[in-house]
């Protein structure tokens, strides 16, 4: 009836996963930045109602999210071997800012890929 919400993670166990591109998602690069094109998700409700109104599945659309050029630089160190804690070190020495600042500024980012499915943790 309810759903059980995850576990949290501790900071230390966050910082340990893996970040992981999607396959599905096509990159185009225009000088330092990036635009990343990926299937736009159909819910099975509105797959299920166009499939019995025009007999056919709903084809599947694209969207298309450009990063900057810091968005850009995290996503090209996303290489599903480097954790989120290499990575925050990494931005914080590129960017001249402080670890905590770094974490915060990567974590919330790859949040975003997650909640859009660009990116995977394991």
């Amino acid at each position: 009836m309810f759903k059980k919400k995850p576990p949290q993670l501790t900071k230390a166990e966050a910082l340990d996963h893996i970040p992981v591109k999607n396959p599905e998602v096509r990159e185009a690069r225009q000088g330092d930045y990036v635009r990343l094109s990926y299937p736009l998700p159909v819910s099975p409700l509105v797959r299920s109602i166009v499939t019995f109104f025009s007999k056919r599945p709903p084809g599947v659309g694209l969207k298309k999210l450009e990063l900057d050029a810091v968005g850009t630089h995290v996503w090209d160190f996303i290489d599903g071997h480097r954790t989120v804690a290499e990575l925050t070190v990494d931005f914080a020495e590129k960017f001249d800012i402080t670890q905590s600042e770094a974490e915060a500024s990567v974590t919330a980012f790859l949040r975003d890929l997650g909640r859009r499915s660009l990116i995977a943790m394991r």
